[in-house]
């Protein structure tokens, strides 16, 4: 492969795609060391041979680009509701319930680059999950305060995480929570199954494959998925994963 490609033995690692004539669809590129590159790369394949890009991978993309990311913090009657419709919108990246001053509330990391804080709380206040706009700062009370007037109020606590079972709450009562996801992907994916929309186009073909062995091992020996609980953060999610395919090879 070097000899054909013309790539010295110590260049690595080098990132080509290739059509059925093994021409470079894209041009070549070394040094693509991160997930953030190597995704780009990726995208700007398939939009070269104009083929869509899946959902999965865009999520992937949106979540690892991610920089300079912000929150704001959403009261509403029920916070199972308020992850659900929250994180649906397009610049939101993760979502946590909490208890902020007695209150349920959904704690919300977005992106400002493609959702600003005024835009957000307009959005929470048309999906009716702003009955209070806590601003953290006198910069976000100000524009809490032109949005939502006398609901914004300034708090400086940081909001009491709500229990797990109380997290992702559609994710929790599904299948799919035993996936190793990202804490986007299990997002996205909560929102689609309160929504009671097809979540799949959120999962990679390797996750759609899990699912299949899972709903098998649910049925035949679901005492194997007692004690899995995926975590939140990508750094775990390695290991997390391969302790599911082994308990899964313990079901065939």
């Amino acid at each position: 492969m070097l000899a054909r490609f013309k790539e010295p033995s110590w260049n690595n690692p080098v990132v080509r795609f290739l059509d059925v004539d093994g021409k470079d669809v894209i041009e070549r590129r070394d040094g693509v060391w991160s997930t953030q590159g190597l995704v780009a790369r990726m995208i700007a394949a398939l939009e070269a041979e104009a083929r869509p890009v899946p959902e999965y991978l865009s999520v992937v993309e949106t979540e690892s680009n991610a920089a300079g990311l912000s929150r704001a913090t959403f009261a509403m009657h029920c916070f199972w509701e308020g992850e659900a419709k929250l994180g649906a919108l397009d610049g939101v990246v993760d979502t946590r319930a909490a208890f902020l001053e007695g209150k349920e509330v959904v704690e919300v990391t977005f992106d400002p680059a493609e959702i600003s804080y005024s835009a957000l709380i307009d959005e929470a206040q048309s999906l009716q999950c702003a009955s209070t706009v806590y601003a953290r700062d006198e910069a976000q009370l100000e524009i809490a305060q032109e949005r939502a007037r006398d609901r914004a109020r300034l708090s400086r606590e940081n909001p009491k995480d709500a229990p797990p079972s109380d997290q992702r709450y559609h994710l929790r009562q599904s299948i799919l929570h035993y996936l190793p996801l990202t804490p986007m992907q299990a997002m996205k994916l909560n929102s689609a199954l309160a929504r009671t929309e097809d979540p799949s186009a959120f999962l990679s073909p390797r996750q759609r494959g899990l699912v299949k062995k899972l709903e098998a091992t649910a049925r035949t020996r679901p005492h194997l998925l007692k004690g899995l609980d995926p975590p939140r953060s990508n750094e775990q999610l390695g290991d997390y994963a391969e302790r599911l395919e082994k308990k899964l090879s313990e079901s065939e």
